[in-house]
């Protein structure tokens, strides 16, 4: 599976398309923590979402965060909530950790 594929599904709002992704990779097994490092992908959005989901994922099933997330270092702000008002809902640790301002329940599909 693409994992920049689900990255780009979340960037441009495209959740369908992003959870449906989440369900198929769920549902075929997928390693979280064998996602390699997007070295090819230049754009800085893109570089901080691909590490803090593959973050996120890999917390989320119990499996090691990739030691190459400790080398992304631009975090611009990306805000995947669409009313800022509900931020008291937000996932703290991708807020904190990579300036990214989400639910906490993100992806979280059956």
């Amino acid at each position: 599976m693409n994992f920049l594929e689900l990255v780009r599904y979340c960037l441009s709002g495209e959740d369908l398309s992003a959870r449906q992704w989440v369900k198929d990779a769920k549902r075929s097994g997928f390693v979280w923590s064998s996602i390699e490092e997007p070295k090819t992908v230049s754009d800085p959005r893109e570089r901080n979402l691909y590490a803090g989901l593959t973050e996120m994922f890999c917390l989320r099933f119990h499996q090691p965060v990739p030691s190459w997330t400790d080398n992304i270092v631009e975090l611009p702000e990306i805000n995947l909530m669409p009313f800022s008002r509900l931020q008291s809902l937000a996932n703290e640790r991708l807020r904190v950790a990579w300036n990214i301002i989400t639910y906490a329940d993100y992806l979280d599909v059956l």
